[in-house]
């Protein structure tokens, strides 16, 4: 069905074909479950790479993430990305970024990030919890919260 053995449901791949990828064709750089979980590996593989999707299973089975236009760093600060946003496969919805100066954040002992508390994954996410969303910071909330 496509690049991504987490997505699995007909209904959500088409969602994310067409409003995420956006009909193209999607390379996979960088697969926690292959790759590891080691903020290095991920600069490694990412660093310098713009239009990335990242794409994330919650424990409880749930599907969201973000998008970012500019090329992901290691250099450490939130970034503008006017463009950035995150999303739920789950409730098939796309937020917003509203503070575009914080869209993203860098940093080497993370993963992606986006926003300030929005989406935070952890150097040793597979191993480690610490990883956390809080929701609202710097992306819409959805309506009704």
């Amino acid at each position: 069905m496509g690049i991504s053995n987490i997505i699995t449901s007909e209904e959500v791949f088409n969602f994310f074909n067409k409003k995420l990828a956006k009909g193209k064709n999607l390379k996979l750089i960088f697969r926690l479950t292959r790759d590891g979980g080691e903020a290095g590996t991920f600069h490694d593989m990412c660093d310098h790479i713009k239009n990335t999707i990242t794409l994330i299973m919650s424990e409880d089975g749930k599907i969201f993430g973000g998008y970012a236009s500019i090329p992901w760093t290691s250099e450490l600060g939130y970034k503008l990305d006017e463009k950035a946003y995150l999303f739920s496969l789950d409730q098939q919805s796309i937020y917003s970024v509203v503070e575009k100066e914080n869209a993203v954040y860098h940093s080497p002992h993370c993963l992606s990030s986006f926003g300030k508390d929005d989406l935070l994954i952890y150097n040793g996410c597979d191993e480690i919890r610490g990883s956390y969303s809080e929701f609202g910071s710097s992306y819409k909330l959805p309506e009704g919260i």
